[in-house]
């Protein structure tokens, strides 16, 4: 029986064989997955669906509509701030330091699995928060995205 000898080259093409597998097991899930997709990406799909001067009701309804971005909550009398919404995604019990962005606002919260490489350095959810912001007449003035990492 004949022995395999490896040369250089096959040496060589194993690590990078290696390397696009974990990549394509980072990467590939952002193309089917919007809500993979870096949080700025994420929040210009969320404007094209529901654009600013969309009314309160219709955001409402979109959201329902589409399964990946979590359940909807609703406040009608207050807006949201960056420093309200805590990792969880739910508004906090008392106003803190903030600017506050409209006088409405509906928030929604997911927790997606991360790809199994990132499990390695102790990452295995990304949560991803959306907010929109309302005027006094429940017009779309505001959209935000919040991602975190946990473990």
């Amino acid at each position: 029986m004949e022995k395999l000898k490896l040369s250089y080259k096959h040496i060589l093409l194993i690590p990078l064989v290696l390397i696009v597998i974990l990549l394509a097991e980072l990467f590939v899930p952002m193309i089917f997955n919007l809500m993979r997709r870096p949080a700025p990406m994420v929040r210009a799909h969320v404007l094209r669906i529901t654009p600013i001067g969309t009314y309160i009701d219709e955001v409402f309804e979109i959201i329902e509509s589409n399964v990946r971005w979590g359940s909807p909550s609703v406040s009608r009398e207050g807006g949201f701030s960056h420093s309200m919404i805590d990792a969880t995604g739910w508004q906090a019990d008392e106003l803190r330091e903030g600017f506050i962005i409209g006088n409405k606002s509906i928030w929604t919260f997911t927790r997606i699995n991360s790809p199994w490489i990132l499990h390695f350095v102790l990452i295995s959810h990304r949560n991803l928060t959306i907010l929109w912001g309302f005027d006094e007449d429940g017009k779309l003035i505001e959209v935000n995205v919040r991602s975190t990492y946990s473990m």
